[in-house]
């Protein structure tokens, strides 16, 4: 399981409520921390987690802006 990498991080804040206060995350979630409030609306995680051309105009993959951003450091 790949959060048992971060289980010592996870164990600074307790449980959920005090990781979510820590942050002050309360406006995202319900006022006893029993739901997430989603920004968006949630889709079951039904759509493209990367981004494209679409969102952002000119860019085909979130590489070509690692790679620009590469070229003009080294320049």
């Amino acid at each position: 399981m790949k959060l048992a990498c971060y289980r010592e991080f996870f164990a600074l804040f307790g449980d959920f409520t005090g990781h979510t206060s820590f942050f002050l995350l309360q406006d995202l979630v319900g006022p006893d921390f029993s739901f997430v409030r989603f920004l968006h609306p949630f889709t079951d995680f039904a759509g493209n987690a990367v981004q494209g051309s679409r969102d952002l105009p000119g860019v085909s993959c979130p590489n070509d802006c690692v790679h620009s951003c590469a070229e003009s450091t080294h320049r």
